[in-house]
């Protein structure tokens, strides 16, 4: 696990205790995965990381296999972040806990980590299913798995038939609730989709003045 960082940049101070805490976490786990960082204030280190990596801005993070690039790191620059990614490429089975209950379910989860996934669980129709195989298109961003395994669905809490989502790094399934339309399944994914992005209007706007006003 690489970092690409300049001393003189903020954002690099910022994330690298979050990096280094990471590293002592992960080698107290496994003995194979090391994590460093190409200071990109050398000419020649700058150069390596354009050339190999494709550098384009700091910090930047690249997952390596004997010696190879694999993967940019683009997630959240936390501890518990950096250290559930290299462990997901290294040895999923510390961190997806469907690896050996469910290992097709697991593995479709783990290559699609870097989308939110939504998974359909139980027999391939019925109303459920029917609405669930219209999303392809309305969400974006994210990868559909249809699972007929009722040990997988027992497993994760989800009673069939029934939708589960599962968004960034840590595996942890949420329940769809609701009524099996298309437009609810949309409704409850969006929000896990975009978090933090809200409808902004001209009254709120008017207060956002106020405030920066006063």
């Amino acid at each position: 696990m690489l970092s690409a960082t300049t001393p003189w940049c903020g954002h690099c101070k910022t994330a690298k205790p979050k990096f280094s805490e990471a590293a002592k976490e992960v080698h107290g786990k496994v003995k194979d995965v090391i994590f460093a960082n190409l200071n990109c204030e050398s000419d020649e280190n700058y150069k390596k990381a354009q050339k190999d990596y494709g550098l384009k801005s700091y910090p930047s993070f690249y997952w390596n296999e004997n010696g190879e690039f694999k993967s940019p790191y683009n997630g959240i620059r936390e501890a518990k972040d950096f250290t559930d990614y290299a462990l997901t490429f290294s040895h999923p089975e510390l961190v997806n806990p469907y690896m050996n209950e469910c290992d097709a379910l697991g593995r479709e989860i783990e290559k699609r980590m870097s989308q939110a996934v939504g998974v359909y669980f139980g027999k391939l129709d019925g109303p459920l299913y029917n609405q669930f195989k219209l999303l392809d298109d309305p969400v974006g961003g994210m990868a559909f798995i249809p699972n007929v395994n009722p040990e997988c669905a027992e497993h994760i809490g989800v009673t069939q038939p029934g939708i589960a989502m599962f968004v960034g790094y840590d595996f942890k399934p949420i329940v769809y609730t609701g009524k099996a339309d298309a437009q609810s399944i949309v409704d409850f994914m969006e929000p896990l989709l975009y978090p933090g992005i809200n409808e902004l209007h001209s009254s709120d706007y008017d207060k956002l003045r106020e405030t920066e006003l006063n």
